[in-house]
């Protein structure tokens, strides 16, 4: 997803712009995702850490997949503080909603308030592509556009992406597939590598299972990094 909406400057004592923060924080991972690895449970709940390489550790992110007959609905929560020395810089919380029916989206509602400000996004299927609302308007995407959010391997056919908390849509291209060793929780495992070409630049590592264990976003902020850190 866009890493919601925090770039954070390189050098923090000038403080953090409006346009640094909605750059690169949730924009995140090129995609959303297919829901083939989750097509046996009714419900599944990835919960991540995000930290910064600058400020440490800055919130959560979670997603909760559940299946409703032929339709795959998956609700995204955001809670994110950058401070330093007790002084907050950036806090960010976004309630998300993405209904797929088989590989399309076919809706998409979400808030998302940037210290104290709300924005609101809602997004629909309809016969000529995908009709995205946002304070700015009215765009139309294409009918395969995916959400910033990872939530499965799905994003491996994305070409197209839509951020989720702007709406902004995008071209994305995805590298082929490197086989690495990952540390989450403390313990390493064997992962698939992918790069994905967008603004700014992100990265994403699936397990054995398709799982998103980690991502993270990378641009002239410091990088941004999501942890696998809860599953259920």
């Amino acid at each position: 997803m866009k890493f919601a909406n925090t770039q954070v400057p390189r050098n923090p004592s000038r403080g953090l712009t409006r346009r640094e923060l909605n750059r690169g924080f949730l924009a995140f991972a090129a995609t959303t995702v297919s829901s083939d690895c989750f097509a046996e449970l009714p419900r599944r709940i990835l919960k991540y850490k995000v930290t910064h390489s600058i400020y440490g550790s800055i919130g959560d992110y979670s997603n909760s997949i559940d299946r409703q007959n032929e339709d795959t609905i998956v609700r995204t929560q955001v809670r994110l503080v950058v401070e330093i020395l007790g002084i907050v810089l950036h806090r960010e919380t976004a309630e998300r909603t993405e209904r797929w029916r088989g590989e399309r989206l076919i809706a998409f509602h979400g808030v998302t308030t940037v210290n104290g400000e709300a924005s609101v996004l809602v997004g629909e299927a309809r016969p000529d592509g995908f009709a995205i609302t946002s304070q700015h308007g009215v765009v139309m995407a294409p009918e395969d556009v995916r959400p910033s959010n990872p939530w499965s391997s799905g994003f491996l056919n994305a070409d197209t992406m839509m951020l989720s908390d702007s709406g902004k849509v995008e071209r994305v291209r995805i590298s082929q597939a490197k086989s690495v060793s990952v540390a989450i929780n403390n313990v390493n495992i064997q992962a698939r590598e992918y790069d994905i070409s967008a603004d700014p630049s992100y990265r994403v590592w699936l397990d054995a299972s398709d799982i998103p264990v980690m991502f993270l976003v990378n641009d002239d902020s410091g990088v941004v990094t999501f942890t696998l850190i809860e599953q259920g």
